[in-house]
């Protein structure tokens, strides 16, 4: 099964690397074993799409800094998952940075 998670906080993040992220990566980092996982996270500086533990993050938006990461990662993130082909995608929901996306099946 090929697993699309979508979360703002990263593990790395110093913005928002706290208890969220950390808790995604060991659920994450568990269905890996049977699963493809994919996790969408905002950027920061210095950041790099990278393969941890099976589990691959990308990075979405401009990482400049805080505001500006936020709001691209809302604006982009639409646009990475209507061009992948996932079977499940988990949206862990922020308010401060909402990700809106219509996903059909043809």
């Amino acid at each position: 099964m090929y697993i699309g998670h979508i979360i703002y906080d990263d593990i790395k993040n110093p913005w928002c690397g706290g208890g969220g992220a950390k808790r995604v990566f060991e659920v994450d980092k568990r269905l890996a074993g049977r699963h493809r996982i994919k996790v969408f996270t905002g950027n920061f500086p210095g950041a790099k799409n990278e393969v941890i533990d099976s589990v691959e993050f990308v990075r979405v938006g401009f990482g400049f800094n805080y505001l500006i990461s936020r709001i691209t990662f809302s604006l982009f993130i639409p646009f990475y998952i209507i061009s992948g082909k996932y079977d499940i995608i988990v949206n862990e929901f922020s308010v401060y940075s909402p990700s809106f996306f219509f996903k059909q099946n043809i």
